[in-house]
């Protein structure tokens, strides 16, 4: 919503947590209008 006011760190912090876990964001426009946001995190192998 632009109408809300914010400090516009919520991407920078989901890409730092990203990274620490050895993943990333990558961010794009949505065919349909808007943000498309895809989050790569490695798979934990020893998860049942």
């Amino acid at each position: 919503n632009q109408n809300r006011k914010g400090m516009g760190l919520g991407l920078a912090v989901a890409r730092d947590v990203a990274r620490s876990h050895g993943g990333d964001i990558a961010l794009g426009r949505s065919e349909l209008g808007g943000l498309k946001a895809a989050i790569r995190l490695p798979a934990d192998r020893r998860a049942p």
